[in-house]
């Protein structure tokens, strides 16, 4: 049997990916266990637990970062970057090339 979470007080019951695919088996006792937690907390909700967020990040190189480096990247602060200006500048350039819409439909990332 797979491992779960159950909090009494908000009545919910986190469940794994491997758990769930159990569950859908009357037969089992992941079934069985289940459908107790629902006879005795009519409320109750049911979540699948999610895999965590990378607290570090490695390179191809071998360099480690705390976090993603690219985390907050847009095309905007790329678009900044290239052109090498400053960034308040840059919103004013922005502001008079807007992105055309046409051809953005149809590609995967947006053009200038």
């Amino acid at each position: 049997m797979e491992k779960f979470q159950f909090d009494v007080i908000s009545q919910t019951l986190t469940i794994t990916a491997q758990f769930a695919k159990m569950m859908n088996d009357p037969e089992s006792d992941e079934y069985k266990l289940v459908m107790r937690f629902r006879q005795d907390f009519p409320n109750l909700t049911i979540t699948k637990k999610t895999h965590k967020s990378a607290t570090h990040c490695t390179t191809k190189s071998g360099e480690k970062f705390n976090c993603n480096q690219f985390k907050n990247l847009t095309y905007d602060r790329m678009r900044w970057f290239t052109t090498g200006t400053t960034f308040t500048g840059f919103r004013i350039a922005a502001e008079a090339t807007p992105i055309t819409t046409a051809s953005s439909r149809r590609q995967r990332k947006p053009t200038v």
